[in-house]
């Protein structure tokens, strides 16, 4: 088969190697979620991706995402990520959803992407991210969805 045409695809399987994709640099919605993925250096070159769907897999290193500028919805949900920081620079970023990662703790990359602001989405719900950075974030304007009965009070939760 020959994908070099396609703009999207969707993969929820037991996928481990996702190299093969590494070519596909015109893709604009990739869903890999709910594999057994750890190493997506592949997607280094897809500067065209819009949405990430990587929810689900034991990712812990997102440095191959730094370059990828046009993201606009990425979603890392049950990962193990911990280190932010390769979001630092994404600034069209407008929904990121980071629930259900226990460990992650540190969202200053967050907090100093110029891009995140006014209208856009993040997702803390089930992290150890203190109230207080959590405060720090929605201060920008970004409306970010913790725990329905947090005790941690933000602009958007009252």
């Amino acid at each position: 088969m020959n994908f070099m045409g396609a703009t999207g695809l969707v993969f929820t399987n037991v996928i481990t190697d996702i190299s093969p994709l590494a070519g596909m640099t015109k893709l604009t919605d990739l869903a890999l979620h709910t594999n057994d993925i750890s190493d997506i250096s592949a997607l280094s070159g897809m500067t065209a991706l819009t949405d990430l769907r990587l929810a689900g897999n034991p990712i812990a290193d997102l440095s191959p995402l730094q370059g990828l500028t046009s993201l606009l919805h990425l979603e890392l949900t049950t990962t193990t990520v911990t280190d932010l920081g390769p979001l630092r620079e994404l600034t069209n970023l407008r929904n990121l959803d980071l629930r259900y990662n226990a460990d992650l703790s540190d969202i200053q990359p967050l907090i100093d992407n110029p891009g995140l602001g006014d209208g856009d989405n993040v997702e803390l719900r089930f992290t150890t991210v203190t109230c207080a950075d959590q405060a720090r974030l929605a201060a920008k304007g970004v409306d970010v969805r913790i725990e329905l009965f947090s005790g941690c009070i933000t602009p958007t939760r009252r």
